[in-house]
């Protein structure tokens, strides 16, 4: 009895443990259900944007065509930062509009309830995730309704691919620990002044060196120099493009 009593006990808990765990679907990071991405620092980009169910290009028509400007001075500014969230379902959370004009921020928050949008969720490493959007609306009577000319200027700066490889870019990347050529002639002796050759690699994102390719007229003597030179230890500062980390192509020429 006291047996059947422990298997019983034993099989329930293995039960609640798998009832507990199984939201997350296999494979899926567990943290990704409460990241939010966005369009704005300090959020980080998603790979694909949120998706608005009409065009993207009259969100601020829409918006301004909602607000009830009978209220304010056409003469006057009003400038307001509308915020909110689209969740994973597409609908919209935590609606914000900030600026210098309580009552300007409080009608852009009720325009833009008003008009009801739908959206499809933005995505990440192909999941739907919450995504942080920040919208400028600015009000006088010269201008009015004028929206955003495109996506990407809407949701800011698209994702880069981690597996591209570039050769420009806005910062390139940086080795903080000496001279690095002198660190490579160290490793290949005479052959740093005698043989001329270009010798090219990968500063990956996370700083380290990989795919050394040496280019020079002597096969033998390149294979010789890529066993001299290999492995890379170093780690560098890795290049950005639009203020993302980035893999970029770099090249050194000897002597």
């Amino acid at each position: 009895m006291k047996t059947s009593l422990i298997i019983i006990a034993i099989a329930s808990s293995v039960f609640a443990k798998s009832q507990a765990t199984s939201h997350t679907p296999a494979g899926k990071d567990s943290s990704i259900e409460e990241k939010i991405y966005g369009n704005k620092e300090p959020y980080e980009q998603a790979e694909t944007f949120p998706q608005f169910k009409g065009e993207i290009t009259q969100f601020k028509k829409i918006l301004f065509e909602k607000l009830d400007i009978k209220k304010f001075d056409s003469n006057e500014i009003y400038f307001s930062e509308l915020s909110f969230i689209i969740e994973k379902d597409g609908s919209v959370s935590s609606i914000k509009a900030e600026g210098d004009e309580k009552e300007f921020n409080a009608e852009v928050i009720n325009a833009f309830k008003k008009m009801k949008t739908e959206w499809i969720a933005a995505r990440n490493t192909n999941w739907a995730v919450r995504y942080h959007v920040s919208v400028p609306v600015t009000y006088s009577k010269n201008k009015m309704g004028k929206g955003n000319s495109d996506t990407c200027r809407f949701f800011g700066d698209k994702k880069i691919s981690t597996l591209e490889i570039f050769t420009a870019v806005e910062q390139k990347p940086v080795y903080t620990k000496g001279d690095f050529k002198n660190n490579i002639r160290s490793k290949i002796g005479d052959l740093a002044d005698s043989y001329p050759f270009t010798m090219t690699f990968v500063v990956e994102r996370d700083g380290q060196c990989s795919d050394l390719k040496i280019s020079g007229t002597d096969e033998e003597k390149n294979e010789k120099l890529k066993r001299a030179i290999l492995p890379i230890k170093e780690i560098w500062i890795p290049a950005k493009v639009n203020g993302q980390t980035v893999r970029c192509k770099y090249g050194i020429n000897f002597p």
